[in-house]
């Protein structure tokens, strides 16, 4: 099971995550687990995802060469944002032996 928060949730349950990163792992997390739950403020859930928030991906160092070229052809604005800590997350193993 995890749990991730949201940016931006519309009544459709398309969620945006943005404002302080799009984690990786925590995509890999998710992906990995048998039920992944959004946890959102009641006020970030509107009809449409809040065009405020800015789509952000992270890719890891190495593929930066390969990806921020494609964005540019795509004339999107690109900020090479490095994080000063990492997003912490909790594991529990499901079972111990």
């Amino acid at each position: 099971m995890a749990f991730d928060g949201c940016d931006s949730l519309d009544t459709n349950l398309n969620a945006l995550k943005s404002n302080g990163g799009s984690h990786l792992f925590e995509k890999i997390t998710a992906e990995l687990a048998d039920e992944y739950i959004i946890l959102a403020l009641f006020q970030r859930v509107t009809k449409f995802l809040d065009s405020k928030v800015p789509l952000t991906v992270k890719v890891i160092e190495k593929a930066l060469v390969s990806v921020q070229p494609k964005i540019k052809e795509l004339q999107l604005k690109t900020k090479v944002r490095l994080a000063s800590d990492i997003a912490v997350y909790v594991r529990i193993p499901l079972a111990t032996f």
